[in-house]
């Protein structure tokens, strides 16, 4: 069926909304040949992932895609493509056909040499597909200025060493939305942005609201700028706090330094090298 799909330039992309087993690895057959996309909501739950349903499916139909399209990558001499890793459907061993593409699409090319290469010696590639163009996108519509200042807070690092017992912190990885309330934070601030006074009041399956107050507001216009990604709010001790620091690459773990120890490490070595 995939191969018939995409074939006649078809693409087809899945929403699995479920709480119970689902073969997802025979279902993905027909989106990642099709050049389409698998969206997997486990366990769903019509309270808190409905948001992020409707959002993924405005953006899959809105977004800016090209259609029909074929894709190839060619190397300078000593260089040639030995796969491609993605969603597509490969009709010639060197084309990607795609029914469709869009801005949201990653396509890997795996290189290999097959001559020797020169030290020093340069290389060239060409891809020859361009459906549309990148334009800069005013990301800033959603923050509110005054004074030429930007009232959006300054980013912090990714190291639990930032991370104060009376903060509040919005984090985004590219696929959920996190909100990590202290222990300490303020009762107040608690209540206009998420309409509580303590995280013990927080149910089980929490949804953002907004509030009548400037506070709320501008976190709402934050999170529906990422709201494509579940957003979940976190409690320290349970599973949904261990996900949030799970996010903090930078700290020290058992088999790597931090990531501020690593530059010094770097630097050390560059010292000795140069000395």
């Amino acid at each position: 069926m995939a191969i018939d799909f995409a074939e006649y330039q078809i693409c087809v992309d899945v929403f699995l909304t479920t709480k119970s087993y689902v073969d997802i690895a025979s279902i993905s057959v027909i989106p990642k040949t099709t050049g389409g996309q698998l969206y997997y909501y486990f366990p769903f739950s019509a309270i808190s992932d409905t948001a992020k349903l409707y959002n993924d499916l405005r953006w899959n139909i809105t977004r800016s895609q090209g259609l029909e399209a074929v894709m190839r990558v060619r190397c300078s001499q000593g260089l040639q493509v030995r796969e491609y890793s993605g969603n597509y459907c490969k009709r010639v061993p060197l084309d990607v056909d795609l029914p469709a593409i869009d801005c949201d699409k990653t396509i890997m090319v795996t290189l290999k040499h097959d001559d020797k290469l020169q030290d020093g010696s340069e290389c060239s590639f060409q891809r020859p597909v361009n459906l549309f163009f990148l334009r800069h996108l005013n990301f800033f519509l959603f923050i509110h200025w005054e004074n030429e200042e930007s009232l959006f807070p300054p980013p912090v690092p990714l190291s639990s060493e930032r991370i104060s017992d009376n903060g509040i912190y919005l984090l985004e990885n590219g696929e959920d939305c996190l909100i990590d309330v202290g222990n300490s934070a303020d009762p107040g601030v608690m209540h206009q942005l998420l309409g509580i006074s303590s995280i013990e009041e927080v149910p089980a399956q929490f949804v953002l609201q907004q509030h009548d107050n400037p506070l709320s507001k501008k976190l709402n216009d934050i999170i529906n700028e990422i709201r494509r990604q579940s957003l979940r709010l976190c409690k320290k001790g349970d599973s949904s706090g261990m996900l949030f620091f799970s996010n903090m690459v930078e700290d020290k773990t058992s088999i790597g330094l931090s990531y501020v120890e690593f530059l010094v490490h770097i630097h050390r070595h560059i010292q000795s090298k140069m000395a």
